[in-house]
């Protein structure tokens, strides 16, 4: 019997493998997942539900464990009022760990919150996250001397005697240097020295999965706001530091400092405190912060370049439009550059920074 059983079930992945076609699986393995992201992320700008609903689940078939396609999709379903769905992703964020629920006091779940199930549901889940302490202890930081790594991407044919532009590119919020590394095929042809720093705060994933940094502490820590602008000036330091050993490694002739989205925010981060050790920034769907007019004047000779979606949902190709009249207010020498896409990287944008690298005198 047992023997039969084994036989049975092995005809049954047989068959359900073979009832899969190679275009399928073709399909499958051409979903650009992070670009899908951000397609979705448009829809709902454009109010387009149905598009965003069918790319979140097609995102999530790919991701089933990505805490924040998770939230998409309990909100979403609180919107349209269907409780029991959305209970089943909140459900899920709790089994993978997640503990910060306070999406749900948002205007979506306004819609379910008298839902009896939900009610239910919520209430033992709430009484769960009260009586469940998220660690054991208090939390301290102390600031010490760490070993960073960094990926150099050296042109083809390079030659130690000849100058060559250098461009340090720091990846985005829970990114990590690897990744971000891969971009420099379309730069070896350019005569450019692609330097990708790792940030040095881990991003603490779901189910233990920490290949993802970020650039400074973060809110979801609990950390105080004074521990994350000290961790977020360490970074900026660490740039600087950088830069100094890059110029005394290798020929160069201009050092550009860029980054895509919190990267690009701490480019310009680095640049308006430590202009003088940089020949411009270059910001991939990036954004600027509250400086004060001091601060801005102090770095007005730095060279600026944008580079930005006009579909971008995180942040909107008109607040770059306004990052970009601000700094052409303060004197900059400021560029903004838009493509046809979102919150993410394409090779004409990077032709493009290269482009605007090889122009500068």
């Amino acid at each position: 019997m047992n023997k039969l059983l084994v036989i049975i079930l092995f005809l049954t992945i047989v068959f359900a493998l073979n009832s899969i076609t190679t275009d399928e699986v073709l399909i499958i393995l051409d979903i650009d997942y992070k670009e899908l992201l951000n397609q979705a992320m448009a829809d709902i700008e454009a109010e387009d539900l149905d598009s965003y609903h069918e790319k979140l689940i097609t995102y999530w078939q790919g991701n089933k464990e990505d805490q924040t396609v998770l939230i998409y999709l309990a909100d979403y379903y609180a919107y349209i009022g269907e409780a029991e769905l959305s209970l089943r992703f909140i459900k899920m964020l709790y089994n993978y760990g997640y503990r910060y629920f306070d999406f749900v006091s948002g205007e979506s779940f306004d819609n379910i919150r008298d839902n009896d199930i939900f009610k239910e549901a919520w209430e033992d889940i709430s009484e769960r996250l009260e009586n469940e302490p998220l660690w054991q202890g208090e939390t301290h930081f102390i600031t010490m001397e760490s070993k960073l790594r960094y990926h150099v991407v050296l042109p083809k044919n390079y030659d130690p005697k000849k100058k060559y532009i250098a461009m340090i590119g720091m990846h985005g919020y829970r990114g990590n240097a690897k990744n971000y590394a891969t971009l420099s095929r379309y730069l070896t042809d350019d005569d450019i020295i692609f330097i990708v720093p790792q940030a040095a705060y881990v991003y603490h994933g779901q189910n233990g999965k920490n290949n993802m940094f970020t650039w400074t502490l973060y809110n979801e820590e609990g950390v105080p706001e004074d521990i994350i602008v000290e961790s977020a000036k360490l970074s900026c330091e660490y740039m600087v530091k950088l830069s100094k050993e890059i110029r005394k490694k290798y020929n160069i002739s201009k050092l550009y400092l860029s980054g895509f989205s919190q990267g690009a925010y701490f480019s310009f981060l680095t640049g308006v405190f430590h202009s003088k050790h940089f020949d411009g920034v270059i910001m991939f769907a990036g954004w600027l912060d509250n400086y004060t007019d001091k601060e801005f004047k102090a770095a007005k000779k730095l060279p600026v370049l944008l580079i930005h979606g006009d579909s971008d949902a995180f942040w909107s190709i008109e607040n770059a439009q306004d990052d970009y009249q601000v700094l052409k207010d303060f004197g900059y020498n400021v560029e903004l550059f838009s493509f046809d896409g979102g919150h993410t990287l394409t090779i004409e944008g990077i032709e493009k920074a290269v482009q605007w690298m090889k122009s500068k005198k």
